[in-house]
């Protein structure tokens, strides 16, 4: 087997407007989620590199993987077409978090200074990019086969739930029903409300509803919220937040008195 090279060519991202950063997707029903970061990467009958090339995956493609061992992951995509084949695991992102652009985005290569400075790339609102590597200030994502650096603006590092604008429906999930919220002024409210919630320790209440976040702007976003009359939410990283009111005002919003 001809061996992919994966050349990672550092590369600085500049995006004129807001981003948002997703997390994980986490496990699903057939295996952990896992996008393939090289040009083309060969699907095999059996983990082995003398085993008869079965297809070939893109960069990009996702798909799911179980019990991935000795260099090579099992591909499935779907519930009922089983195992397809093997491809090599170290040219793939296993359950990566997201960068979405905001905006016509500008890929600059890095490292380099001055009014000359190259541009590699212009990526448009919405593209999707794995990220590899969260190091505070800057992210490392995967971009067409290499990698690039984005320096987080202030905007990125807050959880996305708060970067949330522009919404047009909230759902309520409750045991009793799904309550919906489209009024404009209290979604202008609403936004105000999770903008000012601040960050807290694990609280003791219990999480028995969900609020599904719809926004023109981007991907629905969902946070479980407390009940017991508890001003908290919590994201599905597991950071949890308290409202800078009470936890009535919220459910009031869906024309509910608490839960």
């Amino acid at each position: 087997m001809k061996r992919i090279v994966l050349v990672l060519a550092a590369l600085c991202l500049l995006s004129t407007a807001h981003a948002q950063i997703l997390p994980p997707d986490g496990p699903g029903q057939l295996g952990i989620p896992a996008v393939v970061l090289c040009q083309t990467l060969t699907v095999r009958e059996a983990p082995q590199t003398s085993a008869k090339s079965v297809g070939k995956l893109r960069y990009g493609d996702l798909f799911y993987t179980q019990n991935a061992a000795d260099g090579w992951a099992p591909v499935f995509q779907g519930e009922n077409e089983g195992c397809l084949g093997y491809v090599k695991s170290e040219f793939l992102a296993f359950d990566p978090g997201w960068y979405v652009t905001g905006g016509s985005t500008s890929v600059w290569a890095w490292g380099e200074t001055g009014p000359n400075v190259p541009k590699v790339a212009l990526l448009d609102k919405g593209e999707k990019l794995p990220i590899l590597k969260d190091s505070g200030d800057w992210l490392v994502v995967s971009l067409r086969g290499a990698a690039g650096w984005i320096k987080k603006t202030a905007a990125d590092k807050a959880p996305v739930f708060q970067a949330v604008s522009n919404l047009y429906q909230a759902e309520m999930h409750t045991a009793s029903g799904v309550y919906v919220l489209t009024n404009p002024d209290s979604l202008r409210r609403l936004e105000a409300l999770l903008a000012a919630a601040s960050p807290i320790q694990t609280p003791s209440c219990p999480f028995q509803a969900k609020l599904v976040l719809r926004s023109a702007d981007g991907n629905p976003v969902t946070l479980e919220v407390a009940t017991d009359f508890c001003p908290n939410l919590r994201t599905a990283d597991g950071q949890h937040y308290q409202l800078s009111t009470r936890a009535t005002e919220l459910w009031q919003l869906f024309g509910l008195n608490g839960y």
